[in-house]
């Protein structure tokens, strides 16, 4: 599902900025870093209340991470 996906890109990236290892996420969000791992590979159904968690664990709200970005333009 392409909104997973994008969720899944969003949340390998803002982990990425915020130089927060996998295990770290995991641990804030109450999930397992495979969970993680999985999720930023755009595997898996996820539940909502683990999207949720993980949203506010990067500090962003649930939505924001839905928003499709083009990481070309923001990146040059």
């Amino acid at each position: 599902m392409e909104v997973l996906r994008i969720f899944g890109r969003n949340c390998r990236l803002l982990r990425r900025v915020q130089e927060l290892p996998m295990l770290e996420l995991a641990t804030r969000a109450k999930v397992s870093r495979t969970t993680i791992y999985k999720i930023e590979q755009g595997e898996g159904n996820p539940r909502l209340n683990t999207l949720t968690e993980i949203s506010y664990s990067l500090g962003v709200s649930l939505s924001d991470m839905f928003v499709s970005v083009d990481l070309d333009r923001h990146t040059k």
